[in-house]
């Protein structure tokens, strides 16, 4: 099975690029044997106001931590 491919969609208008970042970061350092690529794709006016960053694997979006499952990543706070 391949490993998966995360998207972080940010916002460029709200400058969220360091946490974009960061969460790249993170990704990759706690799944590293599990995650394939991390990518960061730039958005504008995108974001809700709450969340200015959209991790994302698959179709799905990325919302719980969970050490054994590719398909999570860490929860991010508003």
């Amino acid at each position: 099975m391949a490993a998966p491919r995360i998207e972080i969609t940010y916002c460029t208008q709200c400058k969220w690029l360091l946490r974009a970042q960061w969460y790249a970061g993170e990704l990759l350092q706690t799944f590293a044997d599990e995650v394939g690529e991390v990518a960061l794709v730039p958005a504008t006016g995108e974001c809700s106001g709450s969340t200015s960053t959209t991790p994302q694997c698959g179709t799905g979006s990325v919302t719980e931590a969970s050490p054994r499952s590719p398909t999570s990543s860490v929860g991010y706070g508003t």
